[in-house]
């Protein structure tokens, strides 16, 4: 969406038409390597690159090379790395303001599988409860053969609210499971992903602005989705998607006006 209405204004500096290279390493991370070494001497970035081992992948030809990486979802453990353009809050911050929005309450019970999301998942909730000055978590296991039966009944037994970390086909699984009006709390990228029962209490856990054009920023988004892309779901993946894209796109123009696209000067840039 953001780079069809920087190419439909001329491209970069209204002179240079951004072309996208589109490659989808599925999650396998030799994958994810066989793409970089057959994009990197043609590409001034990697954008939208998912998943910690794919990314930790590439890294390294990514500093040789010193091309910038974009993620394409937000943790803390990229913060601070070199080659990485991280962007918005981590997911692990954002559970932490979800925690403290709630408050006291009920003790929560972390509904977690073995994926980057759930260990992720599994390692932050302890830490934000406890930042938070709430009881520890009582942490349980989800997986796809059983998604959540036995879980979900200790999570009711304890009068949890549920902070749901694991794939979306486990997650639904787990959802359809939790009783009514219990209270749910996930990040945006997987609420994207499945379907929130009826009933159930839900929070969603990001930076972002609300979908609203009175909220900030979200005005631009809005419309520019209804210019490039009116049939697409317009959800918080998508808005990650073109948030993140937007410091590398301010990165690109200041390196226009400086009259130097190379890939040392882009980095002198972001510095």
């Amino acid at each position: 969406v953001l780079w069809s209405d920087v190419n439909a204004a001329g491209g970069l500096g209204g002179r240079f038409p951004v072309e996208l290279i589109v490659r989808d390493h599925g999650g396998d991370v030799a994958r994810a390597a066989e793409a970089y070494r057959e994009l990197r001497e043609n590409v001034v970035a990697f954008a939208l690159v998912a998943g910690d081992d794919a990314i930790a992948a590439i890294l390294p030809m990514a500093a040789e090379d010193a091309v910038q990486v974009v993620p394409g979802d937000r943790s803390l453990q990229r913060w601070g790395r070199s080659r990485v353009l991280a962007s918005g809050t981590s997911n692990e911050v954002s559970m932490l303001g979800a925690l403290q929005h709630l408050g006291e309450g009920p003790v929560w019970c972390g509904l977690v599988d073995s994926s980057r999301d759930g260990v992720r998942a599994a390692e932050a909730l302890p830490i934000a409860a406890e930042l938070s000055g709430l009881a520890a978590p009582i942490m349980l296991t989800v997986n796809v053969d059983h998604p959540g039966a036995e879980a979900v009944a200790v999570a009711g037994d304890q009068g949890c609210r549920v902070w749901m970390g694991a794939e979306s086909d486990v997650a639904d699984g787990a959802l359809a499971a939790l009783a009514a009006e219990m209270t749910v709390a996930m990040n945006g990228r997987l609420a994207s992903l499945v379907d929130v029962p009826d009933g159930l209490s839900a929070l969603v856990a990001t930076d972002a602005p609300e979908w609203s054009e009175s909220s900030p920023g979200m005005a631009e988004l809005i419309a520019a989705i209804a210019r490039r892309a009116p049939d697409v779901v317009a959800d918080n993946l998508l808005r990650e998607g073109y948030v993140s894209q937007l410091m590398l796109h301010e990165a690109l123009e200041t390196a226009i006006d400086l009259g130097d696209l190379r890939r040392a000067a882009l980095d002198e840039v972001l510095g």
